[in-house]
């Protein structure tokens, strides 16, 4: 398998790996996997993911880049003061724009975790060349469901249920409105431009129901880790039941993996969902493998 360094974007600051198929790639059709940091875990992915997927990708037939952002990792930091959200869709417009002059590649499939899951949304929203996302513990909200799943885990297990209860009782009411009062101040002022809030939920079906529309294929991947707000398989039809996904989504749910998928099985197991729906939703139907 060959891979090659790009420098590029404005003043050439950025820098990514390109993962070329083993197969001919003759189908510029095909998309190309774009790999978006997680906070400021540089091109590699979390222990070393991001690596392990593009070359599983590529022994399928799919090219990749993975790329650090401005600032982070290998790409060095903006020469302006472009607000920082700014920078970041400027950064992913260039390594679309680099793979289509480099690759004559016009279609995309967006990878992201977490802060990663959530450019690779507005990315997606905002340009017409990505036909794919997977998000991996991207956005969530709370259902019925998901409380009583939670309720049913406290009760059924003493460790869970017996420090909640005493917290509680030794707790003064006064001081718990207190305590969340604070937090939705905090939240509310969201001082950061790199601090991630999750949209309100009737903005994300809105956006969501425009990739439908143009038929962008769509994988949510939720963790265990990520139980504080999402917990069960069922949640996702749940929470997007006004959505009509119309068969362009699909959400699995790992609910014994941690964030980064540090355990061996669980990142075979995810490694190998990712390339399955890749290959479902994206077939190859050209060329023999490459001598």
């Amino acid at each position: 398998m060959k891979e090659e360094v790009f420098r590029f974007g404005e003043h050439h600051i950025l820098a990514g790996t390109f993962s070329h198929p083993q197969r001919s790639s003759r189908d510029h059709t095909r998309p190309c996997m774009i790999f978006l940091n997680s906070g400021l875990v540089y091109q590699a992915g979390p222990a070393r993911l991001y690596v392990e997927l593009a070359r599983a990708l590529a022994q399928k037939g799919y090219a990749s880049l993975r790329f650090d952002l401005s600032g982070i990792g290998d790409s060095d930091k903006h020469r302006d003061t472009r607000p920082y959200q700014e920078q970041i869709s400027a950064d992913i417009k260039a390594a679309l724009d680099l793979i289509e002059k480099k690759q004559g590649k016009t279609r995309f499939i967006l990878l992201g975790i977490c802060t990663g899951a959530d450019n690779a949304h507005k990315t997606a929203i905002a340009d017409p060349r990505v036909t794919g996302v997977v998000l991996m513990d991207g956005y969530a909200y709370k259902t019925a469901g998901f409380y009583l799943h939670k309720c049913l885990k406290k009760f059924s297990h003493p460790a869970h249920f017996l420090p909640w209860l005493q917290r509680t009782l030794s707790t003064p009411l006064f001081k718990i409105k207190a305590e969340n009062s604070e937090l939705k101040t905090l939240q509310a002022l969201e001082k950061e431009d790199y601090y991630w809030s999750v949209p309100p939920k009737n903005k994300t079906v809105k956006e969501l129901k425009l990739l439908v529309a143009r038929h962008v294929q769509q994988l949510h991947i939720f963790s265990a880790e990520w139980s504080w707000c999402y917990n069960h398989e069922k949640q996702f039809s749940t929470m997007y039941r006004a959505v009509n996904f119309k068969n362009t989504a699909q959400s699995v749910f790992f609910a014994q993996s941690d964030h980064t998928y540090t355990l061996l099985a669980d990142r075979i197991k995810l490694i190998e969902t990712i390339c399955q729906w890749t290959l479902k939703n994206f077939p190859i139907h050209d060329s023999p493998p490459l001598p």
